[in-house]
């Protein structure tokens, strides 16, 4: 902006009027303003991620293995090849009831289906050997008695020994009777055959080097399966059937003494 300034003096006083411009710069003065920007950060978005469904896998169903079956098959005791029937005298002992010329050992017991009796007969040989028989008879009426099963070895040929136990092994109420027969020869095979009324053998088996005993429930059977090692079998009656329910590989220092 230019400023003209005018100095006049009085009319004579011999002064002089100076005329002179002035220039006069003004500037506006410059605010600064200072602004402070807050920027707030926005939380991060928060993903809820919901977890599936828990899906639940059946587990596959198992079944167990079959529990083997075990018969008579191969049995030593067999019915005879014609009927024949002994006649036991009133109070008489069930020794009366064996063969003449014969040592008898015998017992009788409630079985199935009515009463059995069991016996076992030896006699020397000329050759100074031991024959032997086994015979299950069931009664009949009165005082008969019909033979069910029986084995002879009157040569002392094929048993160096014959054992008999009586126990419930089917746990049924009734009694079973158990044989044992020592077959002849390096093998050393315990046979077993296991009896039920009225006179059929239901259970048998061969052992090698064998061990067989008898209780309440079932029949536990060991028989060698190597220089140290038995395999033990438990025998039992299960759903009409007589099934190996268990078997183990065992030392054969752990083996029990035979019942059979």
């Amino acid at each position: 902006m230019t400023l003209i300034v005018v100095a006049t003096g009085g009319g004579g006083d011999g002064k002089k009027v100076t005329a002179g411009t002035s220039t006069s710069s003004s500037a506006a003065p410059t605010t600064t303003t200072t602004s402070t920007s807050t920027t707030t950060t926005a939380p991060p978005e928060t993903t809820t991620t919901v977890p599936p469904e828990a899906t639940t896998t059946a587990a596959p169903a198992t079944t167990a293995a079959p529990m083997p079956v075990v018969t008579g098959q191969g049995a030593v005791l067999r019915e005879p090849a014609t009927s024949e029937t002994r006649v036991l005298a009133p109070g008489a002992g069930c020794d009366q009831l064996g063969d003449n010329g014969w040592t008898v050992t015998c017992g009788m017991v409630g079985a199935k289906g009515g009463v059995l009796a069991w016996l076992l007969e030896t006699r020397d040989t000329a050759a100074g050997s031991t024959a032997r028989r086994a015979l299950v008879l069931r009664r009949a009426s009165g005082q008969q008695w019909t033979v069910a099963l029986r084995v002879t070895d009157d040569s002392a040929s094929q048993f160096t020994d014959i054992k008999v136990r009586t126990e419930d092994v089917s746990g049924d109420g009734a009694s079973e009777i158990a044989f044992g027969f020592s077959r002849t020869g390096a093998s050393s095979v315990l046979a077993v055959d296991l009896v039920e009324g009225p006179g059929t053998v239901v259970v048998h088996r061969d052992l090698p080097k064998g061990v067989a005993r008898v209780s309440s429930g079932q029949l536990d059977t060991w028989r060698r399966a190597d220089s140290t090692h038995d395999v033990h079998e438990v025998i039992q009656f299960r759903s009409g059937a007589w099934h190996v329910v268990a078997s183990a590989v065992v030392p054969a220092s752990d083996v029990p003494p035979s019942q059979l």
